[in-house]
């Protein structure tokens, strides 16, 4: 009997055993249709194309490069306007007059498309294919850069920035009939773009800007489905915050994809113009958009209020403890200094703090509540986009350059900023977000002019001209960039951009007179104690 039972308990067990192998068998293959369908429903025919205009329009804006390539007219915006009426892919490539070397179009999307991911070896040639009636090979989409150009590869080919060729990377498709099976398919809004210098959080945050305004204009903030960063590694950068920005929504990195065909029914390409944030014809309603955003996404709230028991918050962004010990930090010697004399003159919460060891809902809260930002030039700037307006903030300059200023705008630098270099306007982002920009030079260092950092990669000759730069007064610095801007200059001014670039890249310790620095912020003593300071 009892023989009798264990053998019964035993079939009931393997009959256990068996229903839950089986029903485990059952949602795997269940869950991986459902994915495809999650993605998938690709709609069929042919590829169409439509692209948009930056808005407002840049025809008239600082941006007309002088030496390399020519300015953005009002008959680009003609040539280029068949391109953005929604139609067929070939008619649309084929059949339109637009220039492939202008960044006329924030964003193009295309749908029926297939994306061909390479292998994860370290080949970053994604295939773009559009399904059309008949095979006419690769096409250029005109009008629309993806990227600015990796200046540290292009400048092994030759010093000279003129001969680069195209400041952009390009968005090519080829035109053919599609009969290949996708082994993956993305339904819905599927967003891509190219981040630039992805590995730093301020520049990143250009990207995100870029994002953000491309699904607000195509109101697509709510039904965007996936988000593909095109020159992402095996870890998207920063994907927590992407994540929090833009919940619901996948973020994907070519490598999850290594060597698959991916469908997408409707892909929108992201531009990448010259400072879309901070560029001269963004609009202050579009930063104050963006403002709004990330206050919303990261539910920010004021808890300091300005009376008789609060203090308003002063925040030296602080670069000495930068993690790569062999990289110049363009830090203050004299932070703490400052900061003491700060404290006791004003009685302020003053507070030096190192941005990247906090998280980012806590770096987004310490700005909003700051009412002072005082850094070296840094791309962490891009945190005034999280402060009030109202606050104020306070950029040390490295003696020789003047960076993320309206001035550097207006100086012969255009031939870098279209092949890759481009500096933090800070500035008018500022002026958009109603924030006071103060700006003050370090003294220079003495000995930085002597064994600065890089030197010997230079070259003998290029380090003797660096040298005499790195030298110069600040007051000689203020007077050649006066007569550059009368193209009246007694030296090469374009040589003196690349010196301003490598003083930039090169300094380390910096210092500040004290004094220099409280009559800087003296006249500002009773705002900021108010609340609220005037532009």
């Amino acid at each position: 009997m009892l023989r009798k039972l264990s053998k019964n308990h035993k079939k009931r067990r393997l009959l256990l055993f068996l229903i839950v192998l089986f029903f485990s068998i059952y949602l795997v293959v269940s869950s991986r249709e459902n994915f495809g369908r999650q993605w998938s429903e690709i709609s069929e025919g042919e590829s169409f194309l439509e692209c948009r205009f930056f808005k407002p329009a840049i025809g008239d804006s600082w941006y007309k490069p002088k030496d390399l390539s020519s300015p953005v007219t009002r008959y680009d915006f003609e040539n280029c306007s068949s391109l953005t009426r929604r139609q067929k892919s070939v008619v649309a490539l084929l059949r339109n007059s637009c220039r492939s070397n202008i960044e006329i179009f924030s964003s193009c999307k295309a749908t029926s498309i297939t994306l061909k991911f390479p292998d994860s070896s370290g080949s970053n040639v994604i295939q773009f294919t559009m399904n059309t009636s008949r095979d006419v090979g690769l096409i250029k989409v005109p009008g629309l850069g993806l990227e600015r150009r990796d200046f540290s590869i292009d400048k092994k080919r030759t010093n000279n920035m003129a001969k680069w060729g195209e400041g952009a990377k390009r968005l090519e498709f080829e035109l053919r009939p599609v009969h290949s099976s996708c082994e993956y398919r993305f339904s819905g809004n599927t967003y891509i773009v190219r981040a630039y210098h992805m590995g730093n959080l301020g520049h990143f945050y250009e990207t995100i800007f870029r994002l953000y305004l491309e699904l607000k204009n195509r109101s697509d903030l709510v039904s965007v489905r996936q988000i593909i960063i095109l020159n992402a590694g095996k870890e998207v950068p920063y994907v927590a915050l992407l994540e929090q920005l833009f919940p619901k929504v996948q973020i994907i990195s070519p490598w999850h994809f290594s060597k698959k065909l991916v469908c997408v029914s409707n892909g929108i390409f992201v531009g990448f113009p010259n400072h879309a944030l901070g560029r001269a014809d963004t609009s202050h309603e579009e930063t104050k958009f963006f403002h709004d955003f990330l206050r919303e996404r990261f539910k920010l709230k004021r808890t300091r209020e300005f009376s008789g028991n609060s203090r308003p918050l002063v925040v030296f962004m602080s670069r000495n403890s930068l993690p790569d010990s062999n990289r110049a930090r363009r830090y203050l010697n004299n932070e703490a200094k400052l900061a003491e004399i700060l404290t006791k003159q004003t009685k302020w919460d003053v507070q030096i703090v190192s941005m990247q060891n906090l998280k980012f809902q806590e770096q987004a809260q310490l700005m909003y509540e700051t009412s002072m930002l005082v850094s070296v030039h840094t791309a962490g700037f891009y945190n005034v986009l999280f402060m009030q307006s109202g606050s104020i903030a306070i950029q040390i300059n490295v003696a020789g350059t003047h960076f993320g200023t309206i001035e550097y705008e207006h100086r012969p630098q255009e031939p870098f900023w279209i092949r890759g270099m481009w500096q933090t306007p800070v500035e008018r982002i500022c002026s958009h977000r109603a924030v006071i920009f103060l700006e003050l030079w370090a003294e220079p260092d003495p000995l930085h002019s002597k064994k600065f950092v890089g030197h010997k990669k230079m070259g003998h000759e290029i380090a003797l001209e660096y040298k005499k730069w790195a030298s110069t007064n600040i007051e000689d610095f203020e007077d050649k960039w006066k007569l550059c801007g009368r193209d009246d200059a007694f030296f090469d001014c374009f040589d003196g951009i690349a010196n301003e670039m490598r003083a930039h890249s090169t300094a380390d310790t910096l210092f500040i007179k004290p004094s220099k620095f409280m009559s800087l912020i003296h006249p500002y003593i009773p705002c900021v104690e108010k609340g609220y300071c005037k532009q």
